[in-house]
C-alpha cells in the first residue's frame, strides 16, 4: 500500500490550493487509481461530521497566496 501525497496546485483556476492524491492517480485509465481530494473538501467533511469547529477550519484550509509581481517584470 502506498501513502497518499499532498501537493499544491499552481494552475490559474486553483492557484495555491492544496490537494491529496494517490501516487498512482490515473482517473482516465480503467484500472487506474481515482483517489483525489481537495483539502477544502476534506475540511468541509470534517466540519460536517463535527470533528472540526468553524474557527479551526480556517487554519486547516489556508490557501497559499499568489505572490505579488515584482515591479518592472512581466
Amino acid at each position: 500500500m502506498e501513502k497518499i501525497i499532498e501537493l499544491t496546485a499552481w494552475t490559474e483556476e486553483n492557484y495555491g490550493k492544496k490537494f491529496w492524491k494517490c501516487p498512482r492517480y490515473a482517473p482516465k485509465v480503467s484500472n487506474g487509481c481515482k483517489c483525489f481530494m481537495w483539502l477544502s473538501g476534506y475540511v468541509k467533511l470534517l466540519k460536517q461530521v463535527g470533528l472540526v469547529a468553524d474557527e479551526d477550519a480556517y487554519e486547516i484550509g489556508v490557501k497559499v497566496k499568489r505572490p505579488e509581481p515584482i515591479a518592472g517584470t512581466i
